[in-house]
């Protein structure tokens, strides 16, 4: 009877050592995907041969969620900027300036923007984004009130799936663009990776963008979706508002996270 005790003594001991020792194997396949905390590159169309310049952009961050496939992000922003003279290096007051019925914000430094959750509710339909500028007699910037007739231009690469999840610097890369987009002059492009970004700037009719494998040597390798490709087709219009040379532009800034290897 001893004996017996000590054996069903001996197994429960070996039970209870197996259950303190297991460690339950966390499954992360299906944990969604954050990316890092990174900037999307900050190009704006400008121009400097004008008395003004203003600009409606969309931006857009992509990445994609193993639960919930392609997560994208997007905000809105209003800009403006008025010069006396088409090249002065400094800006002027031009009064309240509104896009879209929404008003823009004096900088210290003289440019007007619309931002944040304000500038999130812009509607940019396909056509007619209008801008009033009241004008200030001071500086010497005409009032006028503008619609343009283009609507947001587009690129379809990042949903159809076109545009490169995984980059190699040994081969070099074109980006495709052609049919991808719609409605723009011109189509700005860049590739960032840690600090360091190339960038090219080609024409709404290129069927793509091409970087040489000496040009993407600039880059440092990254980590798994880690780097950022950037596509941002401009459209816009030039025209002389109240006697004064006037850029109007819309902008549409798509970026997505990558690998650079």
């Amino acid at each position: 009877m001893k004996a017996q005790f000590r054996y069903l003594f001996y197994f429960i001991g070996l039970a209870l050592l197996f259950t303190t020792c297991k460690k339950e194997t966390v499954n992360t396949d299906n944990e969604p995907f954050t990316p890092p905390e990174i900037t999307p590159p900050a190009y704006s169309f400008s121009r400097f041969d004008a008395n003004g310049l203003l600009m409606s952009k969309k931006i857009s961050v992509s990445y994609y969620d193993p639960l919930n496939g392609l997560i994208e992000t997007v905000s809105k922003e209003a800009e403006a900027r008025f010069k006396y003279s088409a090249f002065d290096t400094f800006y002027s007051d031009a009064g309240a300036v509104t896009c879209q019925g929404k008003g823009l914000s004096l900088q210290n430094n003289k440019t007007y923007l619309l931002s944040g959750s304000s500038a999130n509710t812009l509607a940019f339909p396909d056509s007619f984004v209008i801008w009033n500028v009241a004008g200030n007699n001071v500086t010497g910037i005409a009032n006028f009130i503008l619609s343009t007739s283009d609507g947001m231009p587009e690129y379809k690469g990042v949903y159809n799936n076109s545009i490169p999840s995984d980059i190699s610097r040994a081969n070099g890369v074109k980006i495709p663009l052609g049919a991808n987009i719609v409605g723009a002059d011109s189509v700005f492009i860049t590739l960032t990776s840690g600090t360091k970004s190339i960038s090219k700037t080609v024409g709404g009719m290129d069927s793509y963008c091409e970087f040489s494998n000496t040009e993407l040597n600039s880059l440092p390798a990254s980590a798994v979706k880690s780097a950022l490709l950037q596509i941002a087709p401009v459209k816009f219009d030039v025209t002389l508002a109240g006697g004064q040379k006037m850029y109007f532009a819309n902008q549409n800034s798509y970026s997505k996270y990558i690998t650079i290897q």
